[in-house]
């Protein structure tokens, strides 16, 4: 049997970021993946957005976190050869009063002062999206570009000579050994699931308290819009792709039938659009759906499964995944290597009640 050291289910940015981190440090790594469409890292816009929320709260650990995360990035796009990261300011307009009162009571607070672009022209905005009670830009932000990312290291990856089995796993094949396991002609050490919306069937796993949200988005055509430089919010967000390309979005729903796109939340976020729009005209080219899974502290979990040492998991990243990813995969792979405690935080030993 071929021995490795790790598989990782999932190659989404999770399982890319995590395989990355272990291959570099010459263990020997198989993926596993299917190349589901509708999983989250595919639809995601990507956004690094340091303060979130109407009320102007700070991303976890964003100032330690974030000059992680951009050098990793960096890094990553001079081995894959693509651009990966989009560094650009936020953007948040007001459209009522009540939130530019919000961020009026917030904008003191020293811990967000970092972040605020001393460079707001609310004229600007008004030119385009009509009257404003305010608005704030933060930076440094970004996006990244997340299916281009997952294309680009799958097929470097290959390119690389890794092994990458492009199924779907089949929990009946897996046997856990003494020292390991099994998996139909592979042995590993150990296996780290990264399944993303998919955690809540993991048989070993499912026990944790993920839930799913289902987010819809669409993808447009602006060919006059005058922002290409911000990410901008208005309710909704308007992300810059290139070459007249937005992603418009999102919605998040946690009762849903299907992931299929729904033309309620179709004509909701086009209502929205056209409200921040007004005179600027658009031409809808997708309209997309997919599931991300949640969990109320609003962490990723990182461990080992209690009673099987053997199987890991990485998950629970969720919207603000793009800046959590580089620092996860670099605890997650520090733990598994050199036995490095985890961050309290992330530690899956906050949940042992749950198995």
């Amino acid at each position: 049997m071929p021995q490795l050291d790790y598989l990782i289910l999932g190659q989404g940015l999770a399982g890319s970021l995590l395989a990355d981190r272990l291959w570099q440090a010459g263990q020997k790594v198989a993926l596993i993946d299917a190349g589901h469409q509708q999983a989250s890292s595919q639809l995601a816009a990507g956004i690094i957005n340091p303060i979130t929320g109407r009320w102007f709260t700070k991303s976890w650990q964003m100032e330690r976190l974030l000059p992680i995360a951009f050098a990793y990035y960096r890094q990553l796009e001079q081995r894959l050869g693509c651009p990966l990261l989009d560094e650009k300011e936020v953007a948040m307009l007001f459209r009522f009063p009540e939130l530019a009162n919000n961020w009026m009571a917030r904008s003191t607070d020293p811990n967000l002062q970092p972040f605020v672009s001393p460079n707001f022209d609310q004229n600007a905005y008004e030119h385009s999206f009509g009257a404003l009670a305010g608005g704030v830009e933060f930076s440094p932000a970004g996006r990244l570009n997340l299916p281009l990312l997952i294309a680009r290291y799958r097929a470097y990856w290959q390119e690389q000579g890794q092994l990458l089995l492009e199924e779907a796993f089949d929990f009946e094949a897996l046997e856990l050994l003494e020292n390991g396991l099994a998996y139909k002609s592979l042995q590993a050490k150990a296996i780290i699931f990264c399944e993303g919306a998919k955690a809540q069937q993991n048989p070993y796993f499912k026990a944790l308290p993920f839930y799913p949200a289902k987010g819809e988005v669409l993808f447009v055509e602006i060919p006059d819009y005058p922002f290409d430089n911000k990410m901008v919010k208005d309710g909704i967000f308007i992300i810059p792709l290139g070459q007249q390309r937005y992603w418009v979005g999102s919605s998040y729903q946690h009762q849903y039938d299907s992931l299929a796109p729904t033309q309620a939340e179709r004509y909701r976020l086009l209502g929205q659009l056209e409200q921040l729009l007004e005179g600027h005209s658009f031409k809808v080219l997708d309209h997309q759906a997919a599931a991300r899974p949640i969990q109320r502290k609003r962490r990723p979990i990182l461990g080992a499964h209690p009673q099987h040492p053997q199987l890991y998991i990485f998950n629970g990243l969720g919207a603000k995944g793009s800046y959590l990813a580089p620092y996860c995969s670099a605890q997650l792979s520090a733990h598994l290597l050199q036995q490095k405690a985890l961050d309290e935080e992330l530690d899956i030993a906050n949940y042992l009640d749950y198995f």
